[in-house]
């Protein structure tokens, strides 16, 4: 853990340089499919929300979260 704890995982790197990510593919699909089924995911469903609103630039904390 010690070797890796400066990597940055690449949806973070997208968000701290301003690019959309690939949360639509990941965490979207998850609750596309869910949602099919009847499942709730609700903080799936956030994270979606979340992120979406730090791709607009709506995020109110800015880059303090980093």
């Amino acid at each position: 853990a010690y070797r890796t704890s400066g990597n940055r995982n690449s949806m973070l790197l997208g968000l701290t340089a301003g690019r959309r990510t690939e949360i639509e593919f990941l965490n979207g699909r998850i609750v596309d499919i869910a949602k099919s089924h009847g499942i709730p995911v609700p903080l799936n469903e956030q994270m979606v929300e979340l992120v979406q609103k730090r791709e607009s630039g709506d995020d109110p904390l800015g880059d303090s979260n980093f």
